[in-house]
């Protein structure tokens, strides 16, 4: 889902997209369309780099992105669901190779 943004015309080749046309409304009411939730991801994940981690880097933005989009799926959660599912993913996960080593000098390149 995008707004009518010319800078989205790109996705159309690999991607289904829908559009709003903000200037008539902020959800198309024939196809059901809304950006809201992709423009509060993107608001969350904004403020993390100014307040949280000051710094992306290019390599990792993949993991800063998944842990946004986590934290915006369980942003409803309580902690204690939250602090569960966080410790049986961690404890129930493979080593990653590409984080393994990672103060050693182990980074991505």
């Amino acid at each position: 889902h995008a707004d009518e943004s010319n800078a989205y015309d790109l996705l159309h080749a690999k991607y289904r997209v829908k559009r709003v046309n903000h200037s008539l409304n902020y959800i198309d009411l024939k196809t059901k369309t809304s950006i809201n939730q992709a423009e509060s991801y993107f608001s969350r994940l904004k403020r993390a780099y100014y307040g949280q981690h000051h710094h992306f880097g290019i390599n990792y933005l993949a993991y800063y992105a998944n842990e946004m989009a986590y934290r915006e799926d369980f942003r409803r959660v309580d902690n204690k669901t939250i602090c569960y599912d966080i410790l049986f993913k961690a404890l129930n996960s493979p080593v990653s190779p590409e984080l393994c080593g990672y103060w050693q000098g182990n980074k991505r390149k």
